[in-house]
């Protein structure tokens, strides 16, 4: 999903919707039956490491990851959400979306399941049971998008004058890439806007990770190692230093909600799956694993909730259950 999708006083799922998906991290991480909880992403983002290495030119920043007013520099309204996305891929590609949306609505329960979460270490295993006869979903809401003067890029070798113009009455919400890598391990990505009536001038930034090495499971051409559900499962790589690996594990040809999500900070170069989750994680047609770089900054614009998130290269591989 892109913000290139999003126009003002169109309708669309929120900007803080946006980072939903298999390796961003949305929805909260209880071990309680949870009726008509949205469980098609996995748990909030462990952004260990993201804040605190991010240069420091944020504006109201949140160093814990937590509360954007944590700090007590400045408060967040609820309803005022600022969410930009850099993604470089190894295709490669990269591309960059933001915008300022002033009516960010609350996301509204899944009512087609009822999931039930469960958490150890860094890993949640989410389970959903179809409802039977669930009331059609409400139609999403009428975001309205605001400018705060054209926002500009840099870092890396990110095109010089790159920049998100406003668009559509006033709102910043679209979206610019192109192919070719433009950051490496260590940039330093930069977002700024001269600011206007209804967003103040900011300058935020965040350290780029998108490139990494998988060390186990050690796949031979493609054929990969198989899991035992009785046994911790270690999972390794190389070369992060900042933010976030996030690892999670699926059905082949499964319920599409059931998973394991597992956020392990990206300078630590291991993170165990424990047995106590994947042995309650059925299924015997084998596991899709799923791994991806991650960096999150966050911070207070205005009054507006900010966050910036970095995606870097994906790993995917269907591993066999042996037990």
């Amino acid at each position: 999903m892109s913000l290139s999708s999003y126009k003002p006083r169109v309708a669309a799922a929120s900007v803080a919707w946006l980072a939903c998906g298999l390796a961003v991290a949305c929805s909260s991480s209880s071990s309680t039956d949870t009726p008509g909880a949205d469980a098609s992403v996995p748990p909030h983002d462990a952004t260990t490491g993201a804040d605190t290495n991010a240069p420091a030119d944020q504006a109201a920043p949140d160093a814990g990851g937590g509360d954007d007013a944590s700090d007590g520099a400045a408060t967040a309204n609820p309803a005022h959400v600022g969410f930009f996305s850099f993604k470089q891929f190894e295709a490669p590609r990269w591309d960059f979306g933001g915008g300022f949306v002033s009516n960010e609505p609350t996301p509204p329960p899944n009512p087609y399941y009822t999931c039930t979460t469960s958490t150890a270490g860094e890993c949640t295993l989410s389970i959903c049971t179809p409802i039977d006869g669930g009331p059609p979903p409400p139609p999403p809401p009428l975001l309205v998008l605001v400018n705060p003067g054209d926002i500009t890029v840099t870092g890396g070798t990110i095109p010089a004058g790159t920049k998100l113009a406003a668009v559509d009455g006033g709102g910043n919400g679209s979206s610019v890439g192109a192919a070719g890598v433009v950051v490496v391990n260590g940039d330093v990505i930069r977002v700024s806007a001269p600011g206007s009536a209804d967003v103040p001038a900011f300058a935020l930034s965040i350290v780029a990770n998108p490139t990494y090495t998988v060390t186990n499971p050690a796949c031979d051409a493609g054929t990969c190692p198989g899991v035992d559900r009785t046994k911790d499962y270690v999972f390794t790589w190389t070369g992060l230093a900042q933010g976030t690996l996030q690892v999670a594990f699926a059905y082949v040809n499964g319920p599409p909600l059931d998973r394991i999500v597992c956020n392990f900070p990206g300078a630590a170069g291991q993170g165990t799956i424990p047995s106590s989750l994947l042995t309650q994680f059925p299924g015997t047609a084998g596991i899709q694993l799923e791994a991806v770089s991650k960096n999150v900054t966050r911070a207070v614009v205005g009054d507006y909730g900010t966050t910036i998130d970095f995606t870097g290269n994906y790993f995917d591989r269907v591993l066999p259950i042996v037990n």
